[in-house]
């Protein structure tokens, strides 16, 4: 039957919207637009500019090779992009456990180090004094504010249930549970991950680290192995001054801003608050520190490219021990709270 003008370019209207959805590539539409030039010009919809897609009124058309062709088509294009996603996956997933691999290596060259090999503690000593000492101030601040803002932002939910006296309790809980280790992990990751990485990395593309091969020094003993042990004995330390910033800030805002009784304060504090809740904080913290060491020297000792490889390297160190932390947050949160559950009185 025959089709007006204004039929033409209303089906045109109608394949365009449809197809949008598709998101096709250039690729298939180059190949669309070979398949229909090679049909009947009865069977296309001229397009209004020239050399542009050609839309198909595929509901309009007669079952003909043409439709049959461009089903065909678009199974291939959703069947390859399929294909391509589903590689991407298993690329990510064999790099994964290449890493964790290296990282396991190491673990074990650190092993070996600690209980094989004389401690380096001029090294040690520098390093307690640059991870502990020297992160003193960032952990302090971080931790007083977010007890701060806690305890105003549970205060101000509690008044209007009439808990305000349990405020103490539960920013108690959360400081030493899962804030202060945290939030302290996440800080060191930023201020310590990132500078072993970079001053590793340095030392490996300026061939530091060959230097100390060709004197019969290894590299892990030299420059990993003390660094975890300063994270081991600094981490705790640096816990327990947040926690204890945090919960003194909370006090502050609550007793002295908010006008609550200190003694209800006090005593909510000191009864929900058991020794088994500042272990848990500490034992998390253990690990976010091993951690953190682990990744950032091996960021740094695997760099390659000079002064650009050493830059992804230190950007690396921050992203994946961050993402490691949070992850291996989870998973101890569950495992402990089997060996230190939440004080019920």
């Amino acid at each position: 039957r025959p089709v007006g003008l204004h039929h033409v370019f209303q089906i045109s209207n109608r394949i365009h919207n449809s197809f949008t959805f598709l998101k096709l590539n250039k690729s298939w539409i180059d190949r669309t637009v070979w398949v229909t030039r090679h049909f009947d010009a009865d069977r296309t919809i001229p397009s209004q500019k020239a050399g542009s897609f050609c839309h198909i009124a595929k509901w309009q058309l007669p079952e003909t090779g043409m439709r049959r062709h461009l089903e065909v088509k678009c199974t291939e294009f959703i069947c390859s992009k399929m294909g391509n996603f589903f590689r991407y996956l298993g690329r990510l997933l064999f790099e994964f456990w290449a890493y964790l691999g290296a990282l396991t290596g190491l673990v074990q060259e650190v092993c070996a180090s600690i209980f094989r090999y004389p401690i380096r503690w001029r090294l040690l000593g520098e390093q307690i004094v640059a991870i502990g000492f020297g992160s003193q101030a960032v952990v302090i601040v971080t931790g007083a504010f977010t007890g701060a803002v806690f305890a105003a932002q549970v205060y101000m939910k509690f008044n209007a249930l009439g808990l305000s006296s349990s405020v103490g309790t539960l920013v108690s809980l959360a400081m030493c549970r899962e804030l202060g280790p945290v939030l302290t992990a996440v800080m060191l990751t930023g201020r310590v991950g990132a500078g072993m990485a970079a001053e590793i990395g340095t030392m490996q593309v300026t061939e530091q680290v060959d230097a100390l091969r060709a004197m019969a020094v290894h590299p892990v003993d030299y420059l990993v192995t003390p660094r975890l042990i300063a994270m081991i004995i600094s981490v705790p330390l640096l816990i327990a001054e947040s926690i204890t910033f945090g919960i003194w800030a909370a006090y502050v805002i609550v007793v002295r801003l908010y006008r609550i009784e200190p003694s209800f304060y006090e005593r909510q504090l000191v009864a929900h608050t058991e020794m088994s809740d500042i272990i848990f904080g500490m034992t998390k913290g253990l690990v976010f520190g091993i951690l953190i060491v682990l990744i950032s020297c091996h960021q740094g000792l695997k760099v390659q490219g000079g002064s650009l490889g050493v830059g992804r390297a230190t950007n690396n160190s921050v992203v994946i021990s961050s993402l490691a932390i949070l992850i291996a947050n989870f998973f101890l949160t569950i495992a402990l709270n089997y060996i230190w559950p939440i004080s019920k009185g």
